[in-house]
């Protein structure tokens, strides 16, 4: 696998979001998204959080929950968090769903690998998924930043979790971003690809909390499922979140073992 191949196939991606219509639609729908959620749901959440009033009422309804978000530096920050935690994975699923799938069924990887590995295809390109979706949690972030600036946050502090967010979304993205390039390969479009994954993140926890009704260690698999950590991952600081990164980890390398294994026996 050459490094060359890699970085030109990473940023072939980054080309064809922003000098493609259909990238340029994409940054567009991304801007005026977070445009709203900054200006309106987290704006909003945040200054209810700085009332007095309303702390105890909040921490009243879920004490063990919402405690950990006045925690944060900045009420702007904690909220961020929590939306981007739902907001990133769901992004990812159709943004890195055509990894594979429109060069596979038109014939023209069969042609890419006349100049690069199968691998250095597969891991290039889910690399510079991974650099576009960098891309967007550092765009939207810094727009929280200079709202939690404007509203009065100590600079350093907020900066430091704001590093300690970034890394925890990246790692959060991981695992969607490895699973979407597996069923890339499996499907004929990036639409299908969308459907399968809906599919996926619906049956699977079933199928598997079905199995372990028959015999328990089946519980386990769920480990397998990208996604299942978020929700913990919402009450918790940045910081303590790290100590959950061994399983977006193991998640990736287990998906992109698939989709390697999946795209060395396609027929080009």
């Amino acid at each position: 696998m050459s490094l060359t191949h890699l970085r030109l196939t990473a940023v072939f991606e980054l080309r064809r979001l922003f000098a493609t219509r259909r990238g340029a639609l994409w940054l567009l729908a991304f801007a005026l998204v977070w445009g709203l959620l900054l200006r309106y749901p987290i704006l909003s959440a945040a200054d209810l959080m700085r009332r007095d009033d309303l702390r105890e009422f909040f921490l009243s309804l879920s004490p063990d929950g919402l405690s950990t978000l006045y925690l944060w530096s900045s009420p702007e920050l904690a909220v961020f968090w929590v939306a981007a935690l739902v907001l990133y994975p769901m992004a990812t699923i159709g943004l890195a769903a055509d990894q594979m799938a429109s060069d596979l069924q038109r014939g023209t990887l069969r042609f890419l690998t006349l100049r690069v590995s199968r691998d250095s295809l597969l891991l290039g390109r889910f690399l510079g998924m991974l650099a576009i979706q960098l891309m967007m949690i550092l765009a939207s972030l810094a727009g929280t930043l200079g709202l939690a600036l404007y509203k009065g946050a100590p600079l350093m502090p907020v900066l430091g979790q704001s590093a300690l967010v970034t890394l925890n979304l990246l790692l959060v993205v991981l695992p969607f971003t490895a699973t979407m390039a597996l069923l890339s390969l499996l499907a004929k479009s990036g639409r299908q690809a969308v459907v399968l994954a809906t599919l996926f993140w619906l049956m699977t926890p079933l199928a598997t909390g079905l199995l372990s009704m028959a015999w328990q260690p089946f519980e386990q698999l769920l480990l397998l499922i990208p996604g299942g950590q978020i929700k913990d991952l919402m009450v918790m600081t940045p910081a303590d979140a790290l100590t959950t990164s061994w399983l977006p980890l193991a998640q990736t390398l287990v998906m992109l073992a698939l989709a390697r294994i999946t795209l060395v026996r396609s027929a080009l």
